[in-house]
C-alpha cells in the first residue's frame, strides 16, 4: 500500500529503504501529519474569514452582522459609508476583530435589544461606530488588562483613537478612528 505522498520522489524513496514492517507505521506516520495539516488549515481559515481575505472588511463585517442577527437576542443593522478599499491583510484582520468584540461586547453585556454597526471609508481613513440601545457601563471601573483595555492597545497599535460614551442605562456608543490606512492600502 502506498500513500499518495510516496510519489514524491523523497518520500518514495525513503518508503522503498525502510523494511515491511515499519512501512505500515510509515504509511500511518503520513496519515497524521496529513490530518495534523488539515487542522491547521481549517484554523487558519478560521482565525481569517475567507470573506475578509477575498472581498475585504466592509463585505466581511456585513456578513458577520447577518449572520449573527438570527441566533441573537438584539437586531443588528449594518451600514457603510464612503467607498470601501482593502488595506494590509493584518491591518484588516485587527479592524475586523475589534468590530466582533464590540458587537460581542453589546450583545453578552449590554442587554440591548438594538445595535446599529456603522463602517465608513473616509479617504485613507476608516471610522467604525457601533451603538447600542444597553444599559451601558461605567466607563470609569475599566481596568488594566480587561477586554476594553486590549481594544485600546489594538486601536492604538493602527494609530487610532478609540472612545466610549456609555451612560447607564441609555446605552453605549464606541467610535474608532483609525486614520491614514493609506500606508496599509493593497493594490488590487
Amino acid at each position: 500500500m502506498r500513500h499518495p505522498r510516496c510519489g514524491t520522489p523523497a518520500l518514495g524513496a525513503l518508503q522503498q529503504q525502510l523494511p515491511a514492517l515499519q512501512q505500515a507505521q510509515f504509511l500511518q506516520t503520513l496519515e497524521l501529519l496529513d490530518e495534523a495539516t488539515r487542522e491547521v488549515r481549517k484554523t487558519a481559515h478560521s482565525l481569517m474569514p475567507e470573506v475578509l481575505q477575498h472581498h475585504g472588511l466592509n463585505d466581511a463585517l456585513e456578513t458577520h452582522c447577518q449572520n449573527l442577527s438570527p441566533c441573537c437576542p438584539a437586531q443588528i443593522s449594518f451600514y457603510s459609508f464612503g467607498k470601501p478599499f482593502r488595506f494590509e491583510p493584518g491591518a484588516e484582520l485587527t479592524v475586523y476583530r475589534i468590530a466582533q468584540e464590540l458587537i460581542q461586547n453589546a450583545v453578552k453585556h449590554a442587554q440591548a435589544t438594538q445595535i446599529i454597526v456603522q463602517l465608513q471609508f473616509d479617504g485613507p481613513d476608516v471610522l467604525l461606530t457601533i451603538e447600542d440601545d444597553g444599559i451601558g457601563f461605567d466607563s470609569g471601573r475599566l481596568r488594566p488588562g480587561s477586554g476594553i483595555d486590549i481594544l485600546r492597545q489594538n486601536v492604538h497599535g493602527l494609530g487610532g483613537a478609540i472612545e466610549w460614551d456609555a451612560a447607564g442605562g441609555a446605552g453605549t456608543t464606541v467610535t474608532v478612528n483609525i486614520p491614514s490606512l493609506q500606508s496599509f492600502l493593497v493594490r488590487e
